[in-house]
């Protein structure tokens, strides 16, 4: 910790295990738009084992903000807060932020 104001053109590298393990409801999405990784708790609430390789509408439905066609569409919400529910479980309401990865990778 250096005291500085964080900014979002820092980078740091995390491998997946410790991704699991900081963001255990984290999703990963490829710049394809299909799941690259998911958090193991955000896995067990889908109530799938494995949600790599999956399209990401197939998994989450976004409830706000409204008026996202498509991938497109939600990468211009970056930074910003979004409602979200599992398609397996549109009952429970989940919050995220989607932060973009460097270099279009995600």
């Amino acid at each position: 910790m250096t005291g500085l104001p964080p900014t979002l053109d820092r980078v740091i590298g995390l491998s997946g295990g410790m991704l699991d393990m900081l963001l255990p409801m984290h999703l990963w999405i490829g710049a394809d738009g299909r799941i690259v990784q998911a958090g193991p708790t955000l896995a067990k609430m889908s109530g799938r084992v494995d949600l790599v390789g999956r399209d990401v509408f197939e998994v989450i439905a976004l409830r706000r903000p409204t008026g996202v066609e498509g991938l497109d569409d939600l990468e211009q919400l970056a930074g910003r807060r979004l409602s979200i529910a599992l398609t397996s479980a549109p009952d429970l309401g989940l919050r995220g932020t989607l932060a973009p990865l460097p270099g279009g990778r995600g």
